[in-house]
């Protein structure tokens, strides 16, 4: 437990304000989400740019309150920390504003949707490996579930359950 806890980082100043602005917005957002809005505006609002704006606020505070590594500083944001959060800002806005003439013009590859594309790719793969551990004892605890759903499965391997379809239906 105290190996999950160290990996996140005790903020104070400019940074747990920034912390705590990302994370707010995510939920003020989801809620903006979830009882539809974006519906009641007198402009265009697709799903797609509010998965962009959700990247974004989804990825931004991973990298500020999550620590690289084991030697990474328990207290502060580093410069590359830093980096990556505006990276995450810049690809879901990116989604978020050009989402119609993305949509448009799908087929043609242009140079800022290949760089925009290849850096959200390396921002989620990043995000996904600073919060692994988590993700790797969901994936054990999802095994072993498979796994007792299988065995139950082989212990009715015998009961025809398939006998109802040759009942014949009134009519």
């Amino acid at each position: 437990m105290t190996e999950i806890i160290a990996r996140f980082r005790q903020l104070d100043g400019g940074a747990r304000v920034v912390e705590r602005t990302l994370l707010t917005a995510l939920a003020v957002v989801g809620g903006l989400w979830a009882t539809q809005v974006h519906h009641y505006l007198p402009f265009a609002f697709f799903n797609e740019q509010y998965l962009g704006v959700f990247l974004a606020l989804g990825l931004a505070p991973v990298f500020v309150c999550v620590r690289a590594g084991g030697a990474a500083s328990l207290d502060r944001v580093p410069w590359y920390d830093w980096l990556l959060t505006a990276g995450a800002l810049v690809v879901g806005g990116y989604v978020a504003v050009f989402y119609p003439t993305i949509a448009y013009t799908l087929g043609i590859i242009t140079w800022d949707k290949l760089l925009l594309g290849v850096l959200a790719i390396a921002l989620v793969l990043e995000g996904v490996r600073r919060l692994g551990a988590d993700v790797d004892r969901a994936r054990v605890r999802a095994l072993r579930e498979v796994r007792v759903a299988a065995a139950g499965c082989a212990l009715c391997e015998g009961l025809d359950l398939a006998a109802h379809r040759r009942l014949p239906l009134p009519r």
